[in-house]
């Protein structure tokens, strides 16, 4: 079963784009998946709901969504003592092949270059796509 990682910014994309993570996920991806996060990227989201910004809006509507993922089974929580990043990463390349990391981080992308993970992002701000 392939492994979909997503990145804190990829979850707040429901709100900020309209896109529904969860259907382009599901037409790009063949096979059986399982969504993959760390509880520090849920932890990026409960420090952006404190914010002022307008990305705190976004931040709460990705953890109403994350819940909803949870309790349809389709989001698999992992306990990561590292940075958000740091953690893609490694489990990344502990677990390619068969790992595919949502992010629109650039910095994030040219880390995960020669993990073996293949990498899905944002187009046009309208769909998700393979990067």
């Amino acid at each position: 079963m392939k492994k979909v990682i997503l990145d804190t910014n990829v979850l707040m994309l429901p709100y900020e784009f309209k896109i529904d993570v969860i259907g382009e996920v599901a037409r790009l991806v063949v096979g059986s998946y399982v969504f993959v996060t760390t509880d520090r990227a849920l932890e990026e989201l409960e420090n952006l709901k404190k914010t002022k910004r307008v990305s705190s809006r976004a931040a709460r509507f990705a953890s109403i969504y994350v819940e909803h993922l949870k309790k349809k089974g389709l989001l698999e929580v992992v306990h990561g003592t590292q940075k958000v990043d740091d953690w893609i990463v490694g489990y990344a390349k502990e677990n390619s092949p068969g790992v595919i990391v949502c992010t629109n981080d650039i910095l994030l992308r040219q880390r995960l270059k020669g993990s073996g993970a293949k990498l899905i992002g944002l187009r046009s701000k309208s769909h998700l796509d393979f990067v």
